[in-house]
């Protein structure tokens, strides 16, 4: 991500901007900012607090795969590989947090009380009841493909959720810092300074 990141501003400094409006040159001086924002918040390890009560991949996969087209067998074959895929973005948050914690940069303690509770709501015992279910009663769908879709859900979610939930709780929770203030970080100053 990064180093694509890094070729999107090479890009972007290099584009020919003879030819456009000024809403247009606005529009890029703004992207180009945007780039240049996130290359120096990754120097800052921010991806080291991939979640918190607001933010995560807890809160915005539901979304995501609620806003996936839902028409075709094709569709639901999307969706099932990429719930397939969730254990190893969870893996990989899971390591970031790991390494926010080795670096001194996680999320105040605070701010992740609740976010065991917030992925724990979303794994009801019975899976019908789970906000996720509503994707396997698409009247869309083949009875083969609900099978395969509500397998992916206990199999794939259910277990990455539960893994990341469990690692919050007992590991990460207990080494978050207790203090609340961005300067109380690795470089937080500089960092508060970026924000602003």
């Amino acid at each position: 991500n990064y180093q694509h990141q890094k070729e999107i501003l090479k890009e972007l400094e290099n584009f020919n901007i003879q030819n456009l409006s000024d809403v247009n040159n606005l529009n890029l001086d703004l992207f180009k900012l945007r780039v240049q924002h996130g290359l120096k918040s990754f120097e800052f390890k921010e991806h080291y607090e991939p979640l918190n009560q607001m933010h995560g991949i807890h809160n915005y996969f539901h979304r995501l795969l609620s806003i996936m087209p839902m028409k075709t067998e094709k569709d639901f074959e999307v969706m099932v590989t990429r719930l397939k895929a969730l254990p190893r973005v969870v893996d990989e948050i899971i390591e970031l947090m790991k390494n926010g914690i080795k670096s001194g940069i996680t999320v105040p303690q605070i701010a992740m009380l609740d976010v065991p509770n917030q992925i724990g709501r979303q794994l009801p015992e019975n899976i019908e009841k789970s906000p996720f279910y509503h994707l396997v009663n698409n009247k869309n769908l083949s009875e083969k493909m609900k099978d395969t879709l509500t397998l992916a859900i206990k199999e794939e979610l259910y277990g990455s959720f539960t893994l990341l939930k469990n690692y919050i709780e007992k590991e990460y929770i207990p080494a978050c810092r207790t203090t609340i203030g961005l300067s109380e970080i690795t470089n937080g100053r500089e960092l508060y300074d970026l924000k602003l």
